[in-house]
């Protein structure tokens, strides 16, 4: 069996890095569950999110080179990071006041790309290997300024006139 890629940099669990980045895609608000495949017959429901340009502001050196090798997308300029807790992360404002992702986005909505964010990524011991997840995410404005837009994109039914 091939090592995952925590095991091949040798990160351990308890261990957590900040990454700095421009949103992409984002699933706070609620877990989703993906379809299942070949690799996963029982997909966990699970917050994602997505950024493009990651800095890796400070952190364990050995997670930092494990998420850097999950980097993909044209010269790697793309990470994601998903998270199967059952809780929805904590989202900060540019004040340090505090909420779920549950609480500050309505259902069908997300936060709008291309906002910056700092993700704390997180490291714990799993079924007989070291996960990876994210807990907590900054943003830099305060909560009552965060832009929201619709789940899915803004495609309206116009894009079918002929």
């Amino acid at each position: 069996m091939s090592l995952t890629v925590y095991e091949k940099n040798n990160v351990e669990a308890g261990k957590s890095c900040l990454v700095m980045g421009k949103l992409t895609f984002n699933v706070l608000n609620q877990p989703r569950t993906q379809k299942p495949n070949e690799y996963v017959s029982d997909p966990k429901p699970e917050y994602v999110v997505a950024i493009e340009e990651p800095k890796f502001v400070k952190g364990d050196e050995n997670l930092i080179n494990a998420l850097k090798e999950t980097q993909y997308g044209d010269d790697n300029s793309k990470l994601s990071i998903r998270d199967k807790s059952p809780f929805a992360p904590t989202i900060f404002g540019k004040d340090n006041e505090k909420t779920t992702g549950d609480k500050l986005i309505p259902e069908g909505k997300c936060l709008a790309n291309g906002q910056q964010i700092l993700i704390h990524v997180t490291t714990f011991k799993g079924h007989g290997n070291v996960g990876c997840g994210f807990d907590a995410i900054k943003l830099t404005v305060p909560l009552n300024e965060v832009e929201i837009t619709d789940a899915g994109g803004t495609v309206s039914a116009d894009v079918f006139d002929i």
